[in-house]
């Protein structure tokens, strides 16, 4: 179940860029990753992004993991190779 979420979102993502509606796809990301990430440095990452490679067409997931921490700092951490 928690793949098929992530692949959603990631989808929802790439959707968005696609349509470089950069500020749709931004609002996916979580207060949290907010928090260590600056909105405009994104933001300004992926028009240059655009600018260098071109607007986003397709993608496709090559490998997924997952890492759990359980105890008195538990953690999930996802890691998506595109």
């Amino acid at each position: 179940m928690e793949k098929e979420n992530a692949q959603s979102v990631i989808g929802t993502f790439y959707m968005y860029s696609s349509k470089n509606d950069l500020d749709k796809a931004m609002s996916l990301f979580s207060d949290s990753f907010y928090k260590i990430t600056n909105k405009k440095d994104l933001k300004d990452f992926l028009v240059s992004k655009n600018i260098k490679l071109g607007v986003f067409k397709d993608y496709s997931l090559r490998s997924w993991k997952t890492n759990r921490v359980i105890g008195t700092n538990p953690k999930t951490e996802y890691l998506f190779m595109m």
